[in-house]
């Protein structure tokens, strides 16, 4: 059999380019998670390792994602619930950690998963796993078809806007920086008050490190768009001869930031004389010991070093399994229909279980008016079977409340009972009616998610983080222009040129 060999590499690109976006790189625009992010916490959540439940090793937690879930490496398993632990690179981490899991200090490495221990945090639990029990979400098969795990999850958890995400496809990529929570809550409010309809002028990215973003008046175009540009630099202040780090930008780690200034010392005359790291578990210090100006020298660090970094957001997110770039109009609505489909199913199934439940309890009342005749019934029948089938066509009963009552332990039929279960037919009544109201009413569905947003917002939103200022690029050139002043003389040579010399 011949093959032609352009189009089977062509074919063979193209499938693996599509599985690579869909399946790797690229988050869902629905709850904000890639499939091995996803298999990670459905991992925590199905084997119970909850906040609430003692930690569990890491290991352990890397093979059970491998074994059932996502057939990927244990290193890279691990790195990844592990990254989801690190309150410097998430407003609102989603695992609970135990051990050492890097820091902004020494750098993101954690130590071996044999030593460390992990958990769900209660944001996640809140956050991705609401009523999922209640067939809110599609369950697919795993990969060895033995078991089912969630397509994606219900996610109150704004997660792409608050922690956002980074990964390269097959010729495209996608940044989301992280966002706040408590902006992000208005900003739904805001859509659903004006139809649709959002400023875009007045929502800022909030890093978890802090920092300072100086472009401020270009910030909008990312929401609009869902492409622009951010330029973070660190938290900084100067004190007589010294210039003191506060807050590095995000992704910024304090010992190889040094050993950067300290290459950049060795290479050029940029007037330092010494640094000192003063950082500890609780803060972030480094101090910059100057021999020239130190305004001069930190505009010369922002320029050279990490002390500034820019971040081109490119908000692409999976939307019926295609990447899409996304501005927040695009990403609120999808995270809003996403909700409102979740809340919808989960009352659903509250009204199939409620009416199913009204109808057994329906026959035992009826079989209480009955109590004798039925016992007689039943005890002259050949079997169980045949029980129901004469229940069924001398009182009317439906099959499943025949199979009830045979099913019943006749001190259940006593006169007591009897009150206990009109009692709850009437609650079940009441429930069914609850549900129906809420299921053919958008408003009230509406209600319900945004009391919800609301709630996850009062326990787990945060002030921001990041400042947001603008510096005009004249003044900031002119700064950076700027030279320490010094004695000198100026000659004027016979030729007509100028010179000048210290």
């Amino acid at each position: 059999m011949s093959i032609e060999i352009c189009k089977e590499l062509h074919q063979n690109f193209i499938d693996f380019a599509y599985e690579a976006n869909s399946q790797r790189a690229f988050p869902d625009a629905r709850d904000g998670l890639k499939p091995g992010q996803r298999a990670c916490l459905w991992e925590f959540f199905s084997k119970g390792y909850t906040s609430s439940k003692p930690h569990v090793k890491s290991a352990k937690v890397s093979g059970g994602v491998i074994g059932s879930w996502w057939p990927h490496g244990d290193v890279a398993v691990y790195e990844t619930f592990a990254r989801m632990s690190q309150s410097w690179i998430n407003n609102i981490p989603e695992i609970d950690w135990h051990g050492a899991n890097g820091s902004q200090i020494g750098g993101p490495e954690c130590a071996s998963a044999r030593y460390t221990e992990a958990r769900l945090s209660r944001a996640s639990e809140e956050g991705f796993f609401n009523n999922i029990k209640k067939n809110t979400v599609n369950m697919i098969p795993n990969f060895t078809e033995d078991d089912e795990w969630p397509e994606l999850f219900p996610a109150i958890f704004p997660r792409l806007f608050v922690n956002g995400s980074q990964g390269i496809g097959l010729t495209i990529a996608n940044v989301w920086v992280p966002g706040n929570l408590g902006e992000f809550v208005e900003k739904v409010k805001e859509y659903l008050e004006f139809n649709s309809i959002i400023n875009y002028d007045n929502i800022y990215p909030d890093f978890p490190s802090g920092g300072v973003i100086i472009n401020k008046d270009e910030l909008s175009n990312i929401y609009k768009t869902g492409r622009g540009k951010v330029v973070l630099r660190a938290k900084t202040s100067i004190e007589k001869n010294s210039i003191l780090i506060h807050e590095l930008p995000y992704q910024v780690y304090a010992e190889p930031l040094i050993d950067s200034i300290k290459k950049l010392v060795q290479e050029e005359d940029v007037g330092i004389k010494d640094i000192y790291n003063k950082s500890d578990k609780k803060r972030i210090l480094i101090e910059i010991e100057c021999e020239k100006s130190p305004a001069v020298i930190l505009n010369t660090l922002f320029a050279k070093t990490d002390l500034q970094k820019i971040f081109n957001p490119n908000q692409y997110a999976l939307v019926s399994k295609v990447p899409q770039l996304l501005n927040l109009n695009d990403y609120i609505k999808l995270y809003i229909e996403h909700n409102l489909e979740c809340i919808s199913k989960e009352y659903k199934f509250d009204y199939e279980k409620a009416k199913k439940r009204l109808e057994i309890v329906e026959g035992l009342i009826k079989a209480i008016a009955y109590i004798d005749d039925i016992i007689k019934l039943i005890k002259s029948s050949n079997n169980t079977s045949d029980a129901i089938d004469k229940l069924i066509s001398t009182y009317n009963f439906t099959e499943k409340q025949a199979t009830a009552i045979t099913d019943m332990k006749l001190g259940r039929l006593a006169k007591l009972e009897g009150i206990e279960l009109n009692k709850e037919a009437q609650e079940l009544q009441t429930e069914i009616t609850n549900c129906l109201e809420i299921l053919n009413n958008k408003e009230k569905l509406t209600t319900i998610f945004l009391n919800r947003l609301e709630s996850f917002n009062k326990k787990f939103g945060y002030s921001r983080k990041t400042e947001v200022i603008q510096i005009n690029s004249s003044k900031e050139d002119k700064e950076i222009a700027y030279v320490e002043p010094e004695k000198c003389v100026v000659i004027m040579t016979e030729s007509g040129l100028i010179k000048r010399v210290p």
